[in-house]
């Protein structure tokens, strides 16, 4: 068997289609320009399924694959603005990225991407205020089993080299 010549172009290639491949803070549609709501909430929430449909739909969508969703936003979650909420699409909808909500959780920013703008350009909103026609997908924790952990103190020992059947 012969084994693996590398080539210089290989050493220079190889790092930069890893880098792409591996980088999720751009989206294929970032890429190629489609620059709609939904797409920028694909990018960062891998956990949706990509059959979301518009904006004004994924609330059903919501329901129909079993995410928590309420009127109480938390970081990280999507928005869906129904109903032309705030001036974005009554046609569409409109969903976002939670990027920070304060204690009494009845105040949210947001960040996104306008379908209407023909550029990827990053639309933030500060301060805006849970309505009626505002909901929040969250994160789908109910399906990860945590195993049972017993707590660790001082009087245990070094637990790095303590095997499991001296305790």
């Amino acid at each position: 068997m012969r084994p693996w010549k590398i080539t210089t172009a290989l050493l220079v290639a190889l790092p930069i289609l890893f880098a792409a491949a591996l980088d999720t803070q751009v989206s294929l549609a970032e890429r190629l320009g489609n620059c709609q709501c939904t797409d920028y909430v694909y990018s960062r929430r891998a956990d949706l399924p990509q059959s979301m449909g518009v904006a004004k739909n994924w609330l059903a969508s919501a329901r129909t694959v079993r995410l928590p969703y309420d009127q109480v936003p938390q970081v990280g979650d999507v928005v869906v603005f129904l109903q032309g909420e705030y001036g974005f699409s009554a046609e569409y909808g409109h969903v976002a990225m939670v990027i920070w909500a304060n204690e009494s959780r009845d105040r949210f920013d947001i960040a996104g991407w306008d379908g209407l703008k023909t550029d990827c350009v990053l639309e933030i909103y500060r301060g805006l205020a849970v309505t009626a026609n505002t909901f929040f997908i969250h994160r789908k924790f109910a399906d990860i089993e945590l195993p049972d952990f017993e707590l660790w103190s001082e009087q245990d020992g070094d637990w790095t080299r303590a095997s499991p059947s001296a305790r």
